[in-house]
């Protein structure tokens, strides 16, 4: 099962470090060449949700968004934002709601 607000999957399901398929975990492009960012190993395009497997990483061009009908907020309805490492400006942007000072969404910070 996977887990919306750290954007993982849940450890319980995790049964012998089994491989889920697609891996939905994405990077840009620009910081795998920088060596900042990597995803579970992926072999070919078909492995990553992406679609885009570079570099032995998930990768995207366009920003991918996670969306959920959970109260994240106290607000009743659907919620979307940029997934973790993708650009941003504002922390409005991102699922998490937190936007870092290199611009990228963070997964780990959930801000009320």
């Amino acid at each position: 099962m996977w887990d919306v607000s750290n954007e993982q999957l849940k450890p319980e399901f995790a049964v012998n470090e089994q491989k889920y398929l697609p891996i939905l975990t994405v990077c840009s492009l620009g910081d795998v060449d920088k060596g900042k960012c990597k995803t579970e190993k992926c072999t070919k395009n078909e492995d990553c949700f992406s679609g885009i497997c570079y570099s032995n990483t998930c990768v995207t061009k366009e920003p991918l968004y996670l969306c959920s009908s959970t109260d994240i907020r106290k607000k009743n309805g659907i919620y979307c934002g940029k997934i973790a490492n993708s650009k941003c400006k504002v922390d409005e942007e991102c699922f998490s709601n937190y936007c870092n000072k290199e611009g990228l969404c963070e997964i780990h910070k959930i801000k009320p």
